[in-house]
């Protein structure tokens, strides 16, 4: 089964594109594979439940917030990246080059830090 941080490869495979086309979708993908992974740590850890519609972005990052505050910020600043990318086409392509490359490294980050947030709660749980 996929999982969010599957499109993180999508990411690396877009850099080959090396234009601004690539540079929007590159952010897109790292905020999906940041999200998509935080939103299975919230169904995993904190028993949510999806509904659907955009009010789920902010209902995770506002979840996630309660657990660890920085990956809730990353996450919203991600998105604020992905806004940018998909929606403002008149940013300088310089410019989102090198938010291309912070939203991979961003997410990236996310990641490796629920990562570590689930082997915590797993260790927590055989230690009860």
């Amino acid at each position: 089964m996929i999982q969010g941080r599957d499109f993180l490869r999508a990411f690396e495979f877009l850099s080959g594109m090396d234009d601004e086309v690539g540079a929007r979708t590159q952010t897109s993908r790292a905020y999906y594979a940041a999200y998509l992974e935080t939103r299975t740590h919230c169904e995993n850890h904190f028993e949510y439940l999806r509904h659907g519609g955009g009010r789920e972005h902010t209902d995770v990052q506002r979840l996630i917030a309660s657990q660890d505050s920085e990956v809730a910020d990353n996450l919203a600043f991600l998105r604020r990246l992905r806004n940018i990318a998909d929606y403002d086409l008149n940013i300088r392509p310089s410019t989102i080059t090198e938010q291309a490359a912070e939203s991979g490294k961003l997410a990236k980050s996310i990641i490796a830090h629920l990562d570590e947030l689930a082997s915590v709660s797993t260790n927590d749980a055989y230690d009860q």
